[in-house]
């Protein structure tokens, strides 16, 4: 005749870990998503900040503009210490900036100016203001120094606020 009680294991014993859910047990969007899709999910979602470790900075703009920015009807500017604060066009890769965003090739003039940007609404659609604006970062990730990260903490709230989500690309984690 056996025991129908049974010693529970170490695991059942501490009353912390039943409460906590197992590595198995939590859902991980991304065993299910690309990484685009879960960047798109995340922007979605009114993620301000978005760091993404890539060497392959062309491929990952032109699948984030196609499967992305396209589908969801966003603006994307795209931003390098060269070009400045350009408004991405695939017609136009090597643009300069220019107009209002002249001088945007500091990371804390961008910055400022991506706070300032409001999106046109050229169409009686209200619904394409709503869909936000995208700004990746290319070089971002050697100026996080400060006052870059101050910048970017004074402006958090309004990102989300403003359907913003800056995109940060590097071949390397970096930090501020």
């Amino acid at each position: 005749m056996s025991n129908s009680l049974q010693t529970p294991s170490p695991a059942k014993v501490s009353p912390n870990l039943d409460l906590m859910p197992t590595a198995l047990e939590t859902p991980n969007i991304s065993k299910h998503l690309g990484p685009i899709q879960e960047i798109a999910c995340l922007i979605k979602a009114k993620h301000p900040l978005i760091y993404v470790v890539t060497h392959e900075e062309n491929r990952f703009l032109q699948d984030l503009y196609d499967q992305v920015i396209l589908p969801q009807s966003r603006e994307l500017f795209t931003w390098s210490m060269h070009q400045g604060l350009v408004l991405y066009s695939p017609e136009k890769v090597f643009t300069k900036c220019s107009g209002d965003f002249e001088d945007t090739k500091s990371p804390v003039k961008a910055l400022v100016k991506i706070e300032e940007y409001v999106r046109e609404n050229t169409s009686s659609d209200t619904e394409v203001k709503l869909r936000g604006t995208v700004f990746l970062m290319k070089d971002m990730h050697v100026t996080l120094v400060p006052p870059v990260p101050r910048s970017l903490r004074d402006i958090y709230d309004h990102l989300i606020a403003n359907r913003k989500t800056i995109i940060i690309i590097s071949p390397s984690l970096a930090h501020g």
